[in-house]
């Protein structure tokens, strides 16, 4: 997400920015906590780092609201999945909040350093019709996620 997003929300007299399911606001932006791949049904080896698996699953949610309504944003269940065409891309896909069971893409993530932080990370077209023509448009940066180990 972009901190000015946040900051934009949350200076509005009825904007709100809220976490649920588990998702946390931190001070560095949205904490989501991970699923283990073998509680989601991924094959994988003991030991394997994060990087070798070919999705990794999120869950959780945080809403914008604000504008008497007019402004929603949902970004649930947030998963990276590893593109197999192009090594070290990642696509960051949530619930599609228009199409029930579906994922969207809402961003893409062009490979992570070795301590999880990524590289570059862009909003993809699809991600940026979810602002309907706001200022937010295909291949905007955003913040970069960060991958880390459950203390």
């Amino acid at each position: 997400m972009k901190r000015s997003l946040v900051t934009y929300v949350t200076g509005m007299s009825d904007g709100s920015v809220t976490a649920t399911a588990g998702a946390m606001v931190g001070g560095d932006g949205f904490i989501f906590p991970g699923v283990a791949p073998e509680a989601d049904g991924e094959q994988t080896s003991d030991g394997q780092p994060w990087s070798h698996h070919r999705t990794l699953r999120f869950t959780g949610s945080v809403s914008f609201a604000g504008h008497s309504g007019m402004l929603r944003l949902m970004i649930a269940e947030p998963w990276l999945e590893q593109d197999p065409s192009a090594h070290g891309v990642w696509h960051l896909t949530i619930t599609d909040p228009y199409d029930p069971g579906q994922r969207l893409s809402f961003a893409q993530v062009a490979g992570f350093d070795p301590d999880g932080a990524a590289l570059s990370c862009t909003l993809s077209a699809d991600g940026a019709d979810l602002f309907m023509a706001g200022p937010y448009e295909s291949g905007t940066p955003l913040d970069l996620p960060r991958i880390r180990a459950n203390d």
